[in-house]
C-alpha cells in the first residue's frame, strides 16, 4: 500500500471540497450575471426632470445603480427633491453634461423664509457652489436693541418667531437666538437685500457642481455598459451586459481582465511586501483607505513617507512639514484631502505661531481658496479705532484683545505694525462668512475647524498602471520612489514589465 498517497489524502479531499464549494457558488451566482446591468438601466424622470442618469438614482432603484447621497424622489406634485447634509432640496435643473444642478431649499418654496433652522451646507469633497451666488442670512430671535438698529424686520411665524432680520452675507447669530445662511443667486444688488422679491429671489435657487470624475462613467457607456457604484472600492464601476460583468468598461479584454487561468495564487513565493500592502485599511474614523496614505496596522512601505496617518485618536493626523493636521476628508476619486491645524482646532492663540507651509511638489490648493489673515499683538496705536474682526487671546491668566482677522477682501484695512502674523487657507464660502463687520470670535473658530483641502499628487499614475497590472502601490526607500509590489518581487512600474499586463504569475511546484 502506497502510505505516502494515504498522508495526502485527507489534504486533497479538504481541497476537492473547497473546489466544489467554489465550482457551485459560481453556478449559483450565474443564473442572473447580468443583474446588476438590468437593474440599472432606468433613467430617472419626474415633471420638469428628465432622463437624468448616474450618479443619480431613483428612490426604487438599487443603491449599488447610483453615488451616495444622489439619491432623487418625486413627489406627488411631480416635484423632484434630494436630500443634503440634513436639508431637503428641490430640484429645479440638472445638466450633466456641466455637472451642475440648481436646487433651492423646500423650506423655502411656500415660505418667506426658512422653517428648518439649519445652515445650508455641504460636503465639499463632492459638492461646490458655482461662482453666481451670493449668501444671505436670516436672524431669528433677536433682542429689541437689535430690532431697532435695522429697519428690514418682517414677520416670518417660523418656529414661533415673529420677526425675523434678513442681511446679506454668511454670518453668525451674534446677539439674536439663531441665524440661518442661504445661499441664492447673484443679484445686481449684491450688496443689499430686497424684502419685495425675497421669496421669488430664494425660490429661484442657486447652482451647486458635483465633483467626481465624469470619465469612467463616459468611458463605460461609450463601450455598452451601465454606470454603477462599488461599496468595496468606493468608487464608480460598469455593469456589463456580458462578461466580465464587473469592470472599468465593457471592452475589457482578458488581457486587462485576468481570467481564472491567471488570478495570483498564493504560495511559498508570494512577496511578503505584496501581501503586507493588499486590500484597504481602517484609520480612526476613516474607511478604505489606500495608497498613498498608510498607517494604524498599515505598513509605511505600503505608501508614500509624506502620508503618514496618526490614528490612535477620535481623527486622523497627519503631519506636514513637521506641523500636525486633523484629517476631517479624504477624497480618494478627486485626489483631495481636507485637513485642518491642530493648533488652531477649537483655539484661536496658539502658543507657537507659524505659517501654514506645504510642500507643493506634493500638494496644491484649489484655485478658489484664499488666505485668511491672523494678526497678533497689533497695539491700539497701529489699529484704526473701530476697526471690526477683533478677538481675544489669554495666556498664563492675561487677556489680550489687540488681535484681529482679516479675508483677502478686508485685508486693506489690516494695521501694519503687528508682533505676529499667521495665514491660514480657507475655503470661499468661509471667507464670505467672515467679510461681514459683525464677524465674530465665534465665527473665526467655525471657519478654521472647517479647514482647507488640499489636491495631492504621489505618482497616483504610476498608482493606476501597477494596480492594471495585478500589483500594489508602494514606495521604496532606498530609491525615494515608487514601487509596485507584485506576486513574485517588486517592480519599478508594473509587475512583469518584460510583457505589461501580464498576470502569469509564479507558482511554487
Amino acid at each position: 500500500m502506497d502510505f505516502q498517497f494515504l498522508s495526502w489524502f485527507p489534504l486533497y479531499s479538504v481541497l476537492l471540497f473547497l473546489r466544489t464549494l467554489v465550482f457551485m457558488q459560481i453556478l449559483q451566482c450565474s443564473s442572473h450575471p447580468d443583474e446588476w446591468y438590468q437593474s440599472c438601466g432606468a433613467t430617472f424622470s419626474c415633471g420638469t426632470i428628465t432622463g437624468v442618469g448616474y450618479p443619480f438614482r431613483g428612490n426604487g432603484d438599487p443603491e449599488y445603480c447610483g453615488y451616495p447621497n444622489f439619491l432623487l424622489k418625486c413627489s406627488q406634485e411631480n416635484t423632484t427633491s434630494i436630500r443634503l447634509m440634513n436639508v431637503t432640496y428641490r430640484v429645479l435643473k440638472i445638466d450633466q453634461a456641466t455637472q451642475i444642478m440648481k436646487i433651492a431649499r423646500e423650506d423655502v418654496m411656500d415660505a418667506t423664509c426658512p422653517r428648518e433652522l439649519v445652515n445650508t451646507t455641504f460636503n465639499y469633497a463632492v459638492y461646490d457652489y458655482t461662482s453666481a451666488y451670493m449668501n444671505i442670512t436670516f436672524l431669528y430671535g433677536c433682542p429689541v436693541s437689535v430690532k431697532l438698529q435695522s429697519p428690514s424686520f418682517f414677520s416670518c411665524g417660523s418656529k414661533g418667531y415673529d420677526s425675523v432680520d434678513v442681511v446679506s452675507g454668511a454670518q453668525g447669530p451674534g446677539n439674536c437666538n439663531y441665524s440661518v445662511v442661504v445661499p441664492v443667486l447673484k443679484t445686481g444688488t449684491e450688496g443689499s437685500v430686497s424684502l419685495t422679491h425675497l421669496d421669488q429671489l430664494l425660490q429661484e435657487g442657486f447652482e451647486v457642481r458635483w465633483k467626481m470624475d465624469g470619465k469612467a462613467c463616459s468611458d463605460c457607456t461609450r463601450t455598452g455598459g451601465r454606470c454603477g457604484y462599488s461599496f468595496s472600492t468606493n468608487q464608480t464601476t460598469c455593469f456589463c451586459p456580458g462578461q466580465p460583468y464587473l469592470s472599468d468598461s465593457c471592452s475589457a479584454t482578458k488581457r486587462d481582465s485576468p481570467g481564472p487561468d491567471h488570478l495570483p495564487t498564493t504560495s511559498c513565493q508570494d512577496d511578503t511586501q505584496y501581501v503586507a500592502c493588499a486590500g484597504r485599511f481602517r484609520c480612526a474614523n476613516f474607511s478604505n483607505l489606500e495608497y498613498p496614505f498608510w498607517g494604524g496596522g498599515r505598513t509605511s512601505y505600503c505608501g508614500h513617507p509624506a502620508f503618514g496617518l496618526d490614528c490612535q485618536g477620535d481623527v486622523p493626523l497627519i503631519t506636514l512639514q513637521s506641523r500636525k493636521y486633523r484629517v476631517l476628508g479624504i477624497d480618494t476619486r478627486s485626489l483631495l484631502i481636507t485637513v485642518a491645524r491642530q493648533d488652531l482646532w477649537n483655539n484661536t492663540c496658539p502658543n507657537l505661531i507659524y505659517n501654514t507651509d506645504l510642500d507643493y511638489r506634493l500638494f496644491k490648493h484649489p484655485s478658489s481658496d484664499e488666505n485668511l489673515t491672523l494678526s497678533y499683538g497689533c497695539g491700539s496705536l497701529a489699529v484704526v479705532p473701530g476697526t471690526p474682526y477683533k478677538f481675544d487671546c489669554t495666556v498664563n491668566g492675561t487677556s489680550s484683545s489687540d488681535n484681529y482677522f482679516f479675508t483677502e477682501a478686508t485685508l486693506a484695512i489690516a494695521p501694519p505694525n503687528c508682533r505676529n502674523i499667521i495665514s491660514v487657507p480657507i475655503n470661499q464660502t468661509s471667507a464670505q462668512s467672515l467679510t461681514t463687520t459683525t464677524a465674530s470670535q465665534d465665527d473665526l473658530q467655525e471657519v478654521l475647524k472647517v479647514g482647507f483641502r488640499l489636491n495631492w499628487e504621489a505618482n497616483d499614475t504610476n498608482c493606476n498602471e501597477c494596480a492594471r497590472s495585478g500589483g500594489r502601490c508602494g514606495y521604496n526607500s532606498t530609491t525615494s520612489s515608487f514601487a509596485c509590489y507584485c506576486f513574485d518581487r517588486p517592480y519599478p512600474f508594473r509587475c512583469n514589465e518584460t510583457e505589461p499586463g501580464n498576470y502569469n504569475f509564479p507558482v511554487c511546484a
